[in-house]
Parts: C-alpha cells; sequence; structure tokens
C-alpha cells in the first residue's frame, strides 16, 4: 500500500453565528490501489481540534516513534498570526508523516484520513459521492471530496511536497 499524506495549506473562516473566527487545515491523501496500476486523491478539511484529537489518541501508543515530535499546542495571544498558522502546519505534516510510517497503519490514522469512505467512493464510482465539502461546520468530523478518482499513475505535486519537506527539515 502506497500512501502520501500532506497539509499543503490553511484558511481563515468566520462563523456566521457565533462570529468567531477559526483556521480550516487542508490535507490531502493520496492512496494508491489496485496493485500499483491506479491511485485515489482526495482533500479533507481539518480544523485544530481533529489534529489536537488525533495526536492525544496516538500519542501514548506510539511515543517511540513521536520521540522528541511537539505538537503545535494552541496559542493564548497568536492563534489567528500568519507564524502561528504555518508553526501549525509545519508540526501537522511532521505529525502525519511520522504516522504513515507506522506498519501497520495505525486505525486512527485510518479514520482521520477517511480512507475507507474515499476508496468507497472510489469503488462504487458513485456521483453523488463527489459533492463540494460541507467543512464550515463546527464539527472536527469533515466532509471530503475526490478530487481526482482515477490516475494511471501517482502524481503527487512534488513542488508542494519539496517545500514542505525542506521547511520540515529546518526545524528537524
Amino acid at each position: 500500500m502506497s500512501l502520501k499524506v500532506w497539509v499543503p495549506s490553511h484558511e481563515d473562516f468566520l462563523d456566521d453565528e457565533t462570529k468567531q473566527q477559526y483556521t480550516i487545515y487542508t490535507v490531502k491523501v493520496q492512496k494508491q490501489i489496485e496493485k500499483g496500476k491506479k491511485v485515489v486523491t482526495w482533500e479533507l478539511k481539518k480544523r485544530f481540534s481533529a489534529f489536537s484529537d488525533l495526536y492525544s489518541a496516538t500519542k501514548d501508543k506510539y511515543e517511540a516513534r513521536l520521540g522528541t515530535y511537539l505538537f503545535p499546542n494552541k496559542s493564548m495571544f497568536n492563534t489567528f498570526s500568519q507564524f502561528t498558522k504555518d508553526r501549525r502546519l509545519m508540526g501537522f505534516n511532521e505529525l502525519l508523516l511520522i504516522l504513515i510510517k507506522i506498519d501497520p497503519l495505525p486505525m486512527l490514522l485510518e479514520d482521520f484520513l477517511e480512507i475507507d469512505d474515499n476508496i468507497n467512493l472510489y469503488d462504487n464510482k458513485s456521483p453523488s459521492g463527489y459533492g463540494k465539502p460541507n467543512f464550515l461546520s463546527k464539527s472536527s468530523k469533515s466532509n471530503n471530496q475526490v478530487v481526482e478518482t482515477v490516475l494511471e499513475r501517482p502524481v503527487v505535486p512534488s513542488t508542494e511536497l519539496d517545500e514542505i519537506n525542506k521547511k520540515l527539515n529546518m526545524y528537524l
């Protein structure tokens, strides 16, 4: 199984009801299926709390693998500063990079990445499954969108991944 995961960006939103600002992080997932011939790519929208829940649920069990990893905690005063959001983005990339190297893949990570749901969407080829994501809800659960269904070869935007890896290497 080939799996690639990265967090390329974030976006700010304002809750219409509460008038509170929050940040959504885009998670891109690429999974090779059918003995390496096909790749399914999808995009998820996750809030800080979803990453925090994933880290909290995995930190004790995978303590040795996480080593000196430091989760990018919430900031009391700079929650919406560009620096804080970029620091979190790099921290989320590092966490996912560590977790996807665990064999077998932790079930908590599979759930976080919604792997079964997206593979089932691909298998069923249901047009109704390819709608726009509803990621503006306050829930940490996200709806997803299959970005590309079938590709003949893996297409990871190498410039995107190279840039993220360079930033991560600066902090490791």
